[in-house]
């Protein structure tokens, strides 16, 4: 597989998975938990509230991260010395450090 279309999406996974952390750090700062009294209530409150973070966070998330991951990948592969092998390291090492923001995020523990 071309190494372009494979950074094309890891563009789109990291995009995902960092709106979705920003999502997560946003109901975490409204303090908004399910409500299992009200569960209509509560699930039409979680999908406005994903929906209006998902939407504006995706659309700047995907530009920033485009143009982050190709200078991530580009500068990745140069020290390792480029190729599949550059981009498999570099995927990995987005993916620990997405692991270890959410590992925080949800369940307040560090590997470090």
């Amino acid at each position: 597989m071309d190494t372009k279309k494979i950074a094309k999406y890891v563009t789109l996974a990291f995009t995902i998975l960092l709106a979705d952390i920003i999502k997560e750090l946003i109901l975490h700062k409204i303090g908004w938990r399910k409500d299992f009294s009200h569960p209509y209530k509560s699930t039409l409150i979680g999908m406005a509230v994903t929906v209006a973070i998902y939407y504006p966070v995706f659309t700047l998330l995907d530009q920033l991260i485009e143009k982050f991951v190709e200078f991530y990948l580009s500068n990745t592969k140069k020290t390792t010395g480029g190729g599949f092998i550059g981009l498999a390291i570099a995927v990995l090492i987005g993916i620990f450090i997405l692991f270890v923001l959410y590992l925080k995020l949800w369940f307040k523990k560090s590997i470090f």
